[in-house]
């Protein structure tokens, strides 16, 4: 009773003027979003993908398909909001009052058909403007272009190189360049609409697991590899803009007015004062193993990356210092890249760590929750629906997971149910 009465009194405070209009529906969903559970009556059909899936993506127009790669080289499509028909049709025959719902795949395709890849599939993303097409990378060297209607490939990369990841920028409208990163040190980019490399981005000492685009430049491009470094480009340019060194770290009271690093990172040119940037230390690094993740924050505020030496490190703009925030205890020794998701408002961080998925608050690096008993095996990757505010997750266990917002049990001293959907329609029914 005590949670229905500070909601009730939060409405009232709202309606009296007490309260901004966005408040109390910020903290709603911030509390929908820290009380994720494992839910078993959205069933997402993954046995197809027979040895594991290494990697979701949730298209960007209607947040509803979610596109799995493999480790067996398949690679399937799933429809998140309506359950197959079969299903559908089966459950208004049966009198249970909550059947689960199966969501087979709206299209797969399978390892040995033509076309496919003959490896472990080690990225699949949609295109970011169109359903209509999407991109794999594997281990067996390419990169390659899907129409999602025919299923067939339209576009073919090869990398001469085992392909350990990919992106494509969200914002892109001057180009269609897909960023891959390979075995090599290099970063190549592939052009989807000339079906040709543009260039590379030469700096990495290691083999390259993450790269991620910027949520506010088309051209910004951050990469992460093995040699414990995370670089950031300008695809414009040449060279790097930035290495991320774990050292280099926002300044503090007691050391205001002392120069930082990338303060000191000048140097005098001739005698008339000019300034020119010096070259970037190559021996920064970002952690102190492989970097397995790379993104930034969807408010374009911060970056976030995560490797083996079991951390999980913020880097604030424009700088890109290291803000010092704990994440405790981000246990990874993954052998290979891991996808991380944040909440649409940058306020939730999902990492995977073995079977479970813990749950940080970007802010301070608080824990919040960790999510578990439903994977089985080592969780690679993970994908936050803002429209339905689900996250989904995949293993090598083989399954692919919904984790939605646990629904308020019934209260035993009053008997009475939750609030349908047309109560709770004509509690928020007032424009905010």
């Amino acid at each position: 009773m005590g949670g229905r009465d500070n909601l009730r009194q939060a409405v009232s405070d709202r309606q009296c003027g007490l309260r901004a209009p966005r408040t109390l529906q910020n903290e709603l969903t911030l509390k929908q979003k820290l009380q994720l559970d494992f839910n078993p009556l959205k069933w997402i059909n993954s046995r197809g993908c027979s040895a594991g899936v290494n990697w979701l993506d949730l298209d960007r127009v209607d947040r509803r398909y979610l596109l799995a790669g493999c480790a067996n080289g398949a690679v399937a499509a799933f429809d998140v909001l309506l359950p197959s028909q079969s299903n559908s049709a089966a459950a208004q025959t049966s009198s249970a009052p909550a059947a689960q719902k199966e969501h087979a795949p709206v299209f797969q395709v399978s390892p040995g058909t033509p076309g496919s890849h003959t490896f472990t599939v080690t990225a699949a993303l949609w295109y970011p403007v169109d359903t209509g097409l999407f991109v794999t990378a594997s281990l067996d060297e390419t990169v390659k272009v899907w129409d999602s209607n025919a299923v067939t490939p339209v576009a073919h990369f090869k990398l001469e190189s085992r392909v350990h990841c990919a992106a494509m920028s969200p914002l892109a409208h001057a180009h269609a360049l897909i960023a891959v990163g390979t075995q090599q040190a290099a970063v190549r980019l592939c052009d989807a609409r000339s079906g040709a490399f543009t260039h590379a981005l030469e700096g990495h000492r290691g083999a390259v697991w993450a790269v991620a685009w910027g949520p506010s430049s088309q051209w910004q491009l951050a990469t992460g590899a093995c040699d414990g470094q995370v670089r950031m480009w300008d695809i414009r340019r040449s060279g790097c803009m930035s290495v991320l060194d774990q050292h280099d770290t926002e300044p503090n009271p007691a050391t205001i007015g002392m120069p930082s690093l990338s303060d000191r990172a000048t140097e005098e040119v001739g005698g008339g004062g000019a300034q020119r940037p010096l070259a970037v230390p190559s021996a920064a690094v970002a952690h102190d193993g492989r970097v397995t993740a790379v993104l930034p924050t969807p408010d374009g505020l911060s970056w976030l990356s995560a490797g083996t030496d079991s951390r999980v490190r913020r880097w604030s703009l424009p700088r890109y210092r290291n803000t010092l925030v704990n994440f405790a205890e981000t246990y990874n020794k993954a052998g290979k890249a891991r996808q991380l998701a944040v909440t649409e408002d940058s306020r939730i961080l999902f990492h995977p760590s073995g079977s479970v998925i813990q749950v940080f608050r970007v802010a301070d690096g608080s824990h919040c929750a960790t999510l578990k008993g439903a994977h089985f095996d080592s969780v690679n990757c993970c994908v936050w629906n803002n429209r339905q505010q689900e996250l989904y997750s995949g293993a090598n266990d083989t399954q692919i997971h919904t984790w939605s917002p646990r629904l308020p049990a019934q209260d035993p001293e009053t008997d009475e149910a939750p609030p349908s959907d047309m109560e709770e329609q004509d509690l928020w029914s007032e424009d905010d």
